[in-house]
């Protein structure tokens, strides 16, 4: 069940995808580490401790790689559209609407419960 009515659901850019990756590679590699360490002092303490570090881990190379999501394309179509509502430009908002379904092949679910 979707709760948002009217919504879109699209497919993600190369940029998007990349950056996905490298904070997965990120959050693994940082989690295996201190898990890693943990282990060399107490393998029970560290078997325990993996599944928070992992969540501490996720939440913070998240929050710390938010910045970079403002770099990709479906970011800068989305900021251009507000500019043109700040601008009173609404004519250009169905074009950019447009732009954005034609470029990522986004669909608009409509889901009426």
């Amino acid at each position: 069940m979707n709760r948002f009515k009217n919504s879109h659901t699209h497919e993600k850019s190369n940029v998007t995808i990349f950056l996905d990756v490298i904070r997965n590679l990120l959050i693994l590699l940082i989690t295996g580490y201190a898990v890693y360490r943990i282990w060399n002092w107490n393998w029970i303490v560290g078997l325990i401790s993996a599944i928070p570090i992992y969540i501490l881990v996720m939440n913070l190379v998240g929050f710390a790689t938010l910045p970079l999501y403002t770099l990709t394309p479906e970011s800068k179509l989305i900021r251009k559209g507000f500019k043109n509502i700040e601008d009173g430009n609404v004519s250009e908002l169905e074009k950019i609407n447009e732009e954005f379904e034609n470029k990522f092949n986004a669909k608009k679910t409509n889901e009426n419960n």
